[in-house]
């Protein structure tokens, strides 16, 4: 008979169980206690109760109070919905508005995504406007597309600089000396040369270098790596950009290059249409509109099963990038102009895969190799009235339908949750001056005009009484015979 193995588990148990060794006793809290901490600690787990506990316990609670205590119960009443509907409608109904907006909307086919992009080409705004530039540029060099692309690849990754890069050398020169067998020396020298000059350049310089390597070789070296410190050599470039071929074009790397979501798409639509299982969707599929719906949204599902792959991709790619000498955080230049600042290497390259999928592939496929029609298909906008000035349209270029669809969900969650606030205010006041005849006032004011001095004092709490133990200043003193005043 044989035995089934046993699963591998994240933490390997072993089968021997040593005893703990013995701790003194620590005191156990029970009852009301033990609750509260628990309620404390579960609370501290979760940061939008944290929020709506802080906010209750550190605003809403003590301000009703006090108004309560100190102007009566319409102020109170007032104070509590105000300072509730400040936090419900300024906070977490822009939340719970924009959280519903992606469920509902978001990597779907509709009429507010029109092309049924995914959430996952919202690019950064910077780095967007970085790769629109730098292929708008290709484009401008290059009359076929597929020219444009590789340019534009190899020019993003030559654009790539670390932000940090006056520390590399130091930190390889402080390694470098500490190595005293000199083949080894020269072995680590040239692994760290080939990062930055390529291996053919770093094999020439460690040549000229020799086997002992002085104070002034090194700082002659020193300057020759610093316009290069921190930036992508063009051999690395070049086997970088590999990386964002198309899959199928790079031989023998299978786990390398962008997905064809187009032509997958529609060879699985050409299976639906052979498949007599789905005869009644071939039917459908004859008819020009749905047909286009449902090949982006064909296009859409397979994007969102591929996303798994699409992290260990980056993770490869990011990986290279460090070795070839790209560190810490990066920014985008092109030439003495920064396009981008600031950003992590990993996000940068993640990015550079969706806009080529989502963007530049799509655009060429449908334009047909055509550069005029690909440059609509990328930056068209649609003309139409003043709400679609805002929201996308299938007319739209793919960018411009993005970037629409992008700050759409901003505005509109914010736009919808300050309209509650607002209205939420003006029922607040409205029960006030339902309750009084229809008027109008604020209560913290302790009068109403038009009511009698018996209705006044039924809507207020009762004066303070008298502080008798008043004591005057040094300078003065009060008679205690007939109230007068003695300097």
């Amino acid at each position: 008979m044989v035995m089934e193995a046993k699963p591998l588990t994240p933490y390997s148990h072993s089968s021997r169980q040593y005893r703990k060794p013995s701790q003194p006793s620590t005191p156990k809290f029970s009852g009301l206690v033990d609750g509260f901490s628990n309620l404390i600690g579960f609370v501290d787990s979760n940061r939008l109760l944290e929020l709506m506990a802080s906010d209750g316990i550190g605003m809403i609670v003590p301000r009703t109070a006090l108004a309560y205590h100190k102007r009566g119960a319409d102020d109170g009443r007032e104070t509590f919905l105000r300072e509730f509907s400040g936090l419900v409608g300024n906070v977490l109904i822009t939340g719970w508005f924009g959280w519903g907006m992606l469920k509902m909307l978001g990597n779907r086919v509709n009429g507010y995504n029109p092309h049924g992009l995914p959430l996952d080409a919202h690019i950064n705004a910077a780095n967007l406007n970085a790769f629109n530039q730098l292929y708008q540029s290709a484009l401008a060099d290059k009359l076929n597309p597929r020219e444009a692309r590789t340019a534009f690849v190899n020019n993003v990754l030559g654009s790539l600089v670390s932000d940090n890069p006056q520390f590399m050398w130091a930190a390889q020169r402080e390694s470098l000396e500490k190595i005293e067998d000199p083949q080894q020396r020269r072995k680590f020298l040239e692994e760290n040369l080939t990062k930055v000059l390529g291996p053919k350049a770093a094999q020439e310089e460690v040549k000229k270098l020799g086997d002992t390597l002085t104070d002034t070789q090194l700082d002659a070296l020193g300057k020759t790596l610093e316009a290069r410190n921190g930036k992508l050599s063009p051999e690395a470039c070049e086997a970088l950009a590999q990386f964002f071929e198309p899959k199928g074009t790079v031989p023998d790397k299978p786990d390398w290059g962008t997905l064809k979501l187009d032509e997958a798409a529609e060879q699985r639509l050409k299976q639906f249409e052979k498949d007599p299982a789905y005869s009644d969707l071939a039917k459908k599929l004859k008819d020009q509109t749905y047909q286009q719906k449902t090949l982006k949204q064909t296009r859409l599902n397979l994007y969102q099963d591929s996303k798994r792959g699409t992290e260990t991709f980056v993770e490869l790619v990011d990986k290279k990038a460090l070795d070839y000498g790209v560190t810490g955080t990066i920014h985008i230049e092109k030439g003495s102009e920064r396009l981008s600042g600031f950003q992590s290497r990993k996000n940068v390259l993640r990015e550079l895969k969706y806009y080529l999928e989502h963007y530049v592939d799509r655009a060429t496929h449908e334009s047909k190799g055509d550069v005029a029609v690909l440059e609509n298909k990328l930056f068209g906008r649609a003309k139409s009235g003043f709400l679609h000035q805002f929201l996308p349209k299938a007319e739209d270029g793919l960018i411009t339908a993005a970037v629409k669809h992008k700050h759409a969900l901003t505005w509109i969650p914010v736009t919808l949750s300050l309209g509650a606030a607002g209205l939420f205010t003006f029922y607040n006041q409205y029960i006030t001056a339902q309750k009084h005849g229809g008027r109008m006032f604020f209560p913290g004011e302790g009068s109403l005009p038009g009511l009698t001095t018996q209705q006044k004092s039924a809507l207020l709490p009762p004066p303070a009484p008298p502080h008798h133990n008043f004591r005057p200043t040094a300078g003065f003193q009060q008679s205690s015979v007939n109230g007068g005043i003695l300097a």
